[in-house]
């Protein structure tokens, strides 16, 4: 009876026991769950905080962007007027189109905030006007003689208007700063919780596995550690892949000539539409063969460069380059701006070298025309200059309303018995002409282009 009790018993203790270490067990998954639950959204608050932050780095960087093409237009704009040298209207080139593609990231990413939207409509306006009257100017500029500037008022509403853009701007970026100071803060609250409930879940899950699963969860963690390893290997393979074909895709849709050569020999590995057009190749003719076997007539000017910037890595740009090579079927000289980069595996040792190339031939040919049409003329003003000062006549030549003198001969200055100061005046130099009448006969000719022709016209000089 009694051992039948103490068996009942002993029974009772360990169904108890098994009671007992069940709820346990399940009091710590419960716990572990929540505490896995609450680490989780603080994980995710902890993300969603950093990508907060991105977001608005990124914001930022498109205005700074937008604020870069603005000034780098409006000062091409501005040496071109002081200069007149088409090269500085170079950033003006696709500026606009460059401003709207950065203008629709923005409002992509002002999605979620209405007022930076109202703010980004305002500096589209903004910047429409800027460029309409960018336009406006570098016409107008172009209307009038090389030497004179557009309308003052005109430039001065360009500066208006741009004083208007950096406002803007300034204003969207102190948005965004104080923006980035709140999210910071949501991201450091986040990365200082975060850890703590991390370090109870670590603690709780040593615990659990220690009294129940150790084995069981040891294996579990290696399968789930090498499963993770597997999946960062593949989406790392994943985005170089995608990595490497957004290249490629760049490359072909790149206006501009690019191609890419791979080893000492320069494999051609790849070449967009603008550099066939230079080559005067097709595609199937050019791609994975050596550059040099390609185009022969090449080899003495350029497997220098090519060598160099493969073997030591440097960079080498130069412009307006001399090319000779078949297009056409017979020789042909055409002029290139070049860019050789070195290409660079993961590794980052030298495999092969791109190649940015411009064909100028066509603003190199021309600057020599205008060149040589300087030339031509400025012989011609020589020699008109030397008829003039050897004319048996008395010579003079006056500038503006004013009429300065810019030329006398030394007829003239017989004639008049006076030394003709350049730079001077009529008036100033023969003030006694004033009261003959003779200086408003100047202003009549000046103002109506028709000429004054006397014959034994009394003059009195003093």
């Amino acid at each position: 009876m009694n051992f039948i009790f103490a068996n009942s018993m002993n029974n009772n203790m360990r169904e108890l026991s098994k009671k007992n270490s069940t709820l346990l067990f399940i009091l710590l998954t419960g716990v572990l769950l929540v505490i896995a639950f609450i680490s989780y959204n603080k994980i995710r608050q902890f993300n969603k905080s950093v990508d907060w932050v991105m977001h608005t780095n990124v914001v930022k960087d498109n205005i700074v962007e937008l604020r870069s093409i603005i000034k780098d237009a409006e000062s091409g704009q501005r040496g071109y007027l002081i200069t007149n040298d088409s090269v500085f209207l170079l950033p003006n080139i696709g500026a606009e189109q460059t401003s709207n593609l950065v203008f629709a990231k923005l409002d992509s990413l002002f999605s979620d905030n209405t007022e930076q939207q109202e703010n980004l409509k305002k500096l589209k306006t903004l910047f429409d006007e800027r460029y309409l009257l960018l336009n406006k100017t570098l016409k107008s500029f172009k209307n009038y003689q090389s030497t004179n500037l557009p309308i003052d008022s005109l430039l001065l509403n360009s500066k208006n208007k741009m004083d208007g853009v950096r406002i803007q701007i300034a204003f969207m970026l102190q948005t965004e700063n104080t923006l980035l100071e709140q999210r910071l803060q949501v991201k450091d609250r986040s990365a200082t919780v975060t850890p703590i409930f991390l370090l109870l879940l670590f603690l709780f899950s040593i615990v659990a596995l220690t009294l129940f699963f150790f084995r069981l969860q040891k294996e579990t963690s290696v399968r789930v550690s090498t499963e993770k390893l597997v999946e960062v290997e593949a989406e790392t393979r994943k985005k170089i892949e995608a990595s490497e074909a957004k290249f490629r895709n760049l490359i072909l849709q790149a206006p501009v000539a690019i191609s890419t050569y791979l080893g000492p020999s320069f494999i051609v590995e790849t070449v967009n539409n603008a550099a066939l057009e230079i080559g005067g190749k097709p595609y199937d003719q050019v791609i994975n063969k050596p550059m040099f076997d390609i185009w022969p007539e090449l080899e003495d000017g350029l497997k220098t460069i090519y060598n160099e910037v493969f073997t030591t890595g440097e960079p080498f740009l130069i412009n307006e380059i001399p090319v000779q090579f078949k297009r056409t079927g017979k020789p042909d000289t055409a002029y290139f701006n070049f860019v050789f980069q070195p290409l660079r595996d993961l590794d980052n040792k030298i495999s092969g070298i791109i190649l940015l190339a411009m064909e100028v031939t066509e603003s190199v040919n021309a600057r020599k025309i205008i060149e040589a049409s300087e030339q031509r003329l400025s012989d011609e003003r020589m020699v008109l200059y030397n008829s003039f000062m050897n004319a048996p006549a008395a010579i003079a030549i006056l500038k503006g309303d004013t009429h300065i003198y810019e030329f006398a001969n030394d007829e003239y200055e017989r004639f008049t018995e006076r030394k003709i100061i350049i730079g001077k005046t009529v008036q100033e130099l023969f003030p006694e002409l004033e009261q003959q009448g003779l200086i408003d006969i100047l202003k009549n000719v000046f103002s109506t282009g028709e000429p004054f022709i006397a014959n034994e016209y009394p003059v009195e000089l003093i």
